[in-house]
């Protein structure tokens, strides 16, 4: 993949909100987005999570779990990664409690990212949720573990747009030091 192929990429991933419940995604795609997640950065490749995959019976357990009027549109996703936080290893918990830093969040962040982005290679979309019934998804995982993140991922309704792209401007907070 050349630069202008990635920044491409980067122009067509989007948050999805109209998801095409008959289409499954296949578990050779699963795999490669899964492997795109494991060959991720992290504070003292600590990889301080787990993922899981829900389809199925499954899924809709996860729909189930969105609280109040929050993302009433995953009733029609057949497919969830569900990212639960795991344990520092020690360099990084040190780091961590010298800094002051949460760098569970910052890895956990650098995995979201590199999931979603590898569905958009494969044309699946996401959308990243953040407001969930923990518990709910704590007893499907069969973890106590913390849930920091859910993606919603599939293909599409039929003649979802594409939106352009909302963001700042360039020089409003990218900068270079001289």
């Amino acid at each position: 993949m050349n630069f202008n192929d990635f920044l491409s990429l980067m122009k067509k991933r989007q948050s999805c909100r109209s998801f095409d419940y008959s289409k499954p995604v296949s578990k050779e795609d699963l795999v490669s987005i899964l492997e795109a997640g494991r060959l991720s950065p992290s504070a003292c490749n600590s990889q301080p999570y787990e993922v899981f995959v829900a389809q199925g019976e499954k899924a809709k357990i996860i729909a189930d779990a969105k609280m109040g009027s929050f993302n009433k549109f995953i009733d029609d996703c057949n497919t969830f990664l569900v990212i639960a936080e795991d344990n520092y290893s020690l360099p990084a918990k040190i780091g961590s409690l010298i800094k002051k830093v949460d760098f569970k969040a910052i890895d956990i962040g650098i995995l979201t990212a590199n999931l979603v982005n590898a569905a958009s290679a494969l044309n699946l979309e996401t959308c990243i949720l953040g407001v969930f019934d923990e518990k709910r998804i704590q007893k499907l995982i069969e973890r106590k573990k913390r849930i920091r993140l859910v993606i919603a991922l599939g293909y599409p309704k039929e003649g979802y747009p594409l939106r352009e792209k909302t963001r700042k401007d360039f020089d409003d907070n990218m900068h270079f030091l001289a």
